[in-house]
């Protein structure tokens, strides 16, 4: 077990695909949308895998171990280029909600659009610096499935993921759509953390427990 546990972590980081967290549940039904192990079939499922020139190029990959060779062999996967989103028609500018209490700082933003002949899949976000790209995809009808034709509206709102980031200026990218939105962030860091580090910016200073 031991040893499967390690083969799993040495997959993921050659991956490089770090958090690779999927907002939607995607073909294979996983709820959390973060990689998942099945102990039944010995299959690792990750739901993303981004690219340079892409976020979440392929979904909802599939490896299986096998003992034999011991080693991870790939079993099935999505590819979803970026001409693989439905139309969009609108995104607002991000609106930041200001930290109150307890409660941290949180920016979203709505994606209003239609699909016609598919269904809403993933939607994903990364940061590259201080650009975020969001990705909405469309998949496809099943092979037995007839498509009717008829636009369907759909209305999103996404949370970027702002926890811990620096105060300054941002840009929102959503793929399909040419506006870049900017907003202003202001600092994003807990007031009740401190310490856990050996390096303290002021060593004078100790955490109290309330």
């Amino acid at each position: 077990m031991k040893d499967l546990l390690k083969y799993i972590l040495i997959l993921l980081l050659f991956l490089n695909i770090g958090l690779a967290k999927s907002e939607s549940t995607g073909s294979t039904g996983n709820p959390g949308g973060y990689p998942s192990y099945s102990y039944q079939n010995g299959t690792l499922t990750i739901p993303r895998v981004d690219v340079p020139g892409q976020v979440g190029r392929y979904q909802d990959v599939v490896f299986q171990f096998d003992p034999q060779l011991n080693a991870w062999t790939l079993q099935d996967f999505n590819s979803r280029d970026k001409t693989a989103i439905p139309k969009i028609d609108l995104v607002s500018a991000p609106f930041v909600f200001e930290s109150s209490g307890t409660v941290p700082i949180t920016v979203r933003s709505t994606i209003t659009g239609e699909i016609t002949c598919g269904r809403l899949g993933q939607i994903n976000q990364r940061r590259i610096g201080n650009l975020f790209e969001v990705q909405v995809t469309q998949e496809p009808l099943a092979p037995d499935e007839v498509c009717d034709q008829v636009p369907l509206p759909f209305i999103r709102v996404i949370q970027l993921d702002v926890e811990r980031l620096e105060a300054g200026e941002y840009q929102l990218h959503v793929i399909g759509t040419e506006g870049i939105h900017t907003f202003t962030l202001p600092d994003t860091t807990l007031s009740d953390e401190c310490g856990g580090s050996p390096e303290e910016v002021d060593p004078t200073i100790s955490c109290r427990i309330l």
